[in-house]
């Protein structure tokens, strides 16, 4: 059996020879891998460029190369093949759910089709590590990566690819880990501390160890003073006598 094509590996995939033409291509890339463009002898011959989710904006590109939209295949049903599911990046969703069922503090997650959780520019999804690397952020797919930098030397741009890092605490348990919140939390019962564990700031913290600090409340609070019958009685009467002070007196509820 003949070989149809043959590539070259280098940092990344660096060439392609098309046994049926002869013909030998060098890959020009993007930083997150997509396949821009193909040289022969020093000289460009195709260019291709993508729509977001990686449909093809224009291309070029006749020289029967497969591989596309963030270096993945791209084969003849017009679907990218990326091992565990097929991608369609018409629509940008893969063709079948992902079998992790997703985070219920992350709803995003929970959307088994989507691709990289719709943020295509910081990440893509090839679809091959294992699930322990995936788990905490997509599923057991894991995604990768795209840092913002960028260097001269075209094909080193794949190594630049790092696992993504996702921290499973919440805004409050960070605080409390650094020691940055020290407030009780669990006995409050405002409307400030259902949603504190995503909601948590240090300004918010501040307001309400100040609102709620029993010193401060016995100190400035008297609208729990009350009256005696005889002391309202005696403030009516001097306030019919027009008396200023009784009305000032009933002003400041005092």
């Amino acid at each position: 059996m003949q070989a149809r094509e043959t590539y070259t590996y280098g940092n990344g995939r660096t060439g392609y020879h098309n046994h049926q033409t002869g013909d030998t291509y060098q890959y020009l890339t993007n930083q997150s891998g997509s396949v821009t463009g193909l040289t022969k002898d020093g000289q460009a011959v195709a260019s291709t460029s993508y729509h977001l989710y990686g449909s093809t904006k224009s291309t070029t590109d006749q020289t029967g190369n497969p591989f596309a939209y963030n270096g993945e295949a791209r084969d003849i049903t017009g679907l990218d093949y990326l091992r565990a599911r097929y991608y369609d990046h018409q629509v940008g969703t893969f063709l079948i759910e992902d079998s992790y069922q997703g985070d219920d503090r992350d709803p995003l997650s929970q959307n088994l089709c989507s691709y990289v959780q719709n943020n295509p520019v910081n990440y893509t999804d090839p679809s091959y590590r294992p699930p322990a690397s995936y788990y905490a952020a997509f599923g057991p797919h894991a995604a990768v990566y795209q840092p913002a930098q960028r260097t001269s030397h075209i094909y080193s741009q794949q190594q630049q690819r790092q696992p993504l890092v996702f921290n499973p605490l919440t805004a409050l348990q960070q605080a409390q880990a650094n020691g940055q919140s020290t407030y009780n939390w669990g006995k409050s019962k405002s409307k400030e501390a259902r949603n504190i564990h995503r909601n948590w700031t240090l300004a918010l913290e501040e307001t309400q160890k100040h609102v709620c600090d029993p010193k401060r409340m016995k100190a400035g609070d008297k609208s729990s003073i009350r009256p005696s019958k005889k002391q309202l009685q005696d403030l009516q009467e001097r306030i019919s006598k027009d008396d200023k002070t009784a009305i000032l007196q009933l002003i400041k509820g005092s």
